[in-house]
């Protein structure tokens, strides 16, 4: 999926700008609106940058407000480069000018992407039997942006709160449920399977990498006292969540786009063993 994400990204965003038209109609972009970008991979992320493109500009002509943005997996990336733009309008006093301009470098990092700028593979067998791989590249380069952004030499110590950074990312707990971690003020708050949830605070990064640990390729992330993975492996889409843990209606945009029609990773329809283990990692579900 990156491979072929990188090498066909202006043919992709195109075909995602042609699958976007006329969905945004009828939308009301002058009122307040929160944002899920889903899970689907690096072409995922491309649909992302595409749905972004047509947002910021609706909400520009209509002079609307985005009041927060949710990540799930591999829309964690877009929600923390939507997010900051984001923030640097509202408090320019926080964020540097390079903030006013994150979404350029996300763009600009998926289109040279190579996978040792995501992931490093585990030699240490212990840390290899919790995943093949660590987001260490990945988490470096998230921290480079950070500190970018706010002027900080500590980015790895910011929380979401520090820098009011209206960002939610959804992970996955061991225990199968979904912790949302993100700006604890204003309070956010739901009753859900008999327990009261609340959004937890963190530090944006890892927060970040825990919402991308996917199970069995990397090494699940540890916050406090929760073991966390990719928040794709609980609750593919947590669209209702997000309803339920605002205090205040507003209206919810869902982002979810995966490949387009036609488009193939070319596996072979009975693949054997050692492809399926060590090589075949996208085979499209029927949900998506």
């Amino acid at each position: 999926n990156m491979r072929q994400s990188v090498e066909h990204k202006d043919a992709l965003m195109r075909r995602f700008e042609t699958l976007l038209q006329g969905q945004l109609i009828g939308f009301p972009f002058d009122k307040p609106t929160n944002i899920i970008y889903g899970a689907g991979g690096f072409s995922g992320i491309l649909a992302g940058l595409v749905a972004t493109r047509a947002v910021v500009a609706a909400c520009r002509r209509a002079g609307g407000e985005v009041r927060q943005i949710y990540g799930v997996s591999a829309g964690v990336l877009n929600g923390f480069f939507h997010a900051v733009q984001v923030a640097a309008a509202r408090r320019p006093d926080i964020y540097t000018i390079a903030a006013s301009h994150a979404l350029a470098d996300l763009e600009s990092f998926v289109a040279h992407l190579q996978p040792n700028q995501v992931a490093a593979i585990n030699t240490h067998p212990a840390r290899f039997w919790q995943g093949w791989a660590n987001l260490g590249p990945l988490e470096a380069f998230l921290l480079d942006r950070l500190a970018a952004y706010t002027g900080t030499r500590q980015p790895e110590g910011l929380t979401f709160d520090d820098i009011e950074l209206p960002m939610t990312v959804a992970v996955a707990r061991e225990d199968g449920f979904t912790d949302f971690l993100g700006m604890t003020a204003p309070e956010r708050r739901m009753r859900f399977g008999g327990s009261t949830w609340l959004v937890r605070g963190a530090p944006v990064v890892r927060a970040l990498i825990a919402g991308w640990s996917m199970n069995t390729y990397i090494v699940p992330t540890v916050l406090g006292d929760q073991s966390y993975r990719d928040g794709g492996g609980s609750f593919y889409d947590p669209a209702l969540f997000v309803a339920c843990l605002d205090p205040a209606l507003a209206n919810l945009l869902n982002i979810h786009l995966d490949e387009p029609e036609g488009h193939s990773y070319h596996l072979p329809p009975r693949p054997n063993l050692l492809r399926i283990v060590f090589d075949t990692h996208n085979y499209t579900f029927p949900e998506e």
